[in-house]
């Protein structure tokens, strides 16, 4: 079984800039594409470091309504094992990777919770969430972590990157004024960042509370971070660049169906220790001729 414990960031976090007139790091400018140098990795690491906010806490929400399958529960999906362990585990193990989080929590109902109580769920916390409403559920964690960030991860999300997460976090934190910041293919409108697998959504504690005092949100079981995009007038928000390299419509690491772990573990043989986005995306393109990949070719 590959262990995930000793992965390092391949990118750095962000590529800062200096103001002149107020000597303040500018944490949102967008990332170099290039491979950065330890300097500017350890410079764009501290900047951000000085302006951590009370908490930023990464959620995963097994009752929510998937946004990338409507034939498979989010549930089902990230109880699917390959590897040795469940698709939820992977997750939280990525997700462990980003040095900016101060907690993982992955919530439910009572039917997840019969499940969840029997894996190995490493560093991130448990909290049943009975509610129908993602956005009450999403608000719960907020009061009981003191966090001022959600990071919206979905559950089948395996290959999730530290490195884009660490990302979208810096963002957040120097655009205190956004209530949402997402990313998007800048080449391709259309395409499914749910599918992708490899990044996830930050709201601010705010905008979940103003959602909340809203009557649909109190039925909605859809995404949290869905339901403040559909906003963007009540909401500031913030899109990040996807690297163009993850664009393709082949790019494909969520887990939804048997075909899909399958996939996973034939990756996860080719790719080594070595899963950055870059490598994977690398060995998804060598490969796109296959369908559902019975071998992989690194």
């Amino acid at each position: 079984m590959l262990s995930l414990g000793g992965l390092k960031p391949q990118v750095a976090l962000t590529r800062t800039t200096e103001s002149k007139e107020s000597g303040q790091t500018d944490l949102y400018a967008f990332f170099c594409s290039t491979e950065p140098d330890a300097t500017s990795f350890r410079i764009a690491k501290e900047a951000a470091m000085n302006t951590r906010p009370k908490a930023t806490v990464a959620v995963l929400d097994l009752s929510a309504q998937s946004t990338a399958s409507q034939s498979t529960s989010i549930l089902d999906s990230a109880l699917r094992k390959f590897d040795g362990l469940t698709v939820l585990e992977w997750s939280v193990r990525r997700i462990a990777e980003s040095t900016m989080l101060d907690r993982i929590v992955v919530t439910g109902n009572a039917e997840a919770a019969e499940h969840v109580r029997k894996l190995c769920l490493c560093s991130a916390s448990w909290m049943v969430g009975n509610s129908e409403s993602s956005c009450d559920r999403a608000q719960a964690i907020a009061e009981a972590t003191h966090a001022q960030w959600l990071v919206f991860v979905e559950p089948t999300c395996p290959f999730v990157d530290p490195v884009l997460l660490d990302r979208l976090i810096s963002s957040a934190w120097g655009n205190p004024d956004c209530d949402y910041l997402g990313f998007f293919a800048s080449k391709n409108p259309g395409f499914s960042l749910s599918r992708l697998g490899l990044v996830g959504e930050i709201c601010h504690r705010r905008a979940i509370d103003r959602l909340a005092e809203t009557k649909e949100a109190a039925s909605s079981n859809c995404s949290v971070p869905s339901q403040i995009r559909r906003e963007p007038d009540r909401y500031p928000q913030r899109l990040i660049p996807l690297p163009t390299m993850l664009e393709a419509e082949h790019m494909q690491f969520s887990i939804h169906s048997a075909e899909d772990c399958l996939d996973a573990s034939l990756l996860l043989e080719v790719a080594g220790d070595d899963l950055s986005y870059q490598r994977l995306a690398r060995i998804s393109e060598s490969n796109r001729h296959l369908h559902r990949r019975a071998s992989f070719a690194s």
